[in-house]
């Protein structure tokens, strides 16, 4: 990914993705991907995983949250 002294980070991009850029950050990224083929495969690789990070199903996490403030207590009045 070349910069270019551009603020184009990961954030911008996926903020870009997204469409929740403004005009002016829109260029700016245009501008960025206009600039070498490298910038426009970093972006589509980077949509890439998005979308397929969209596919996962985690498995729900059960907490006992009685249990964890009592160790969340225990360590707080222990020190």
């Amino acid at each position: 990914m070349k910069n270019n002294n551009l603020n184009i980070t990961d954030d911008v991009l996926m903020a870009y993705l997204l469409g929740e850029l403004a005009n002016e950050h829109i260029n700016e990224v245009e501008l960025w991907l206009s600039l070498s083929d490298e910038n426009s495969d970093y972006l589509d690789k980077l949509e890439k995983v998005w979308i397929e990070s969209g596919k996962l199903n985690p498995k729900p996490v059960v907490v006992d949250i009685d249990n964890a403030w009592a160790k969340v207590e225990n360590k707080i009045f222990k020190e």
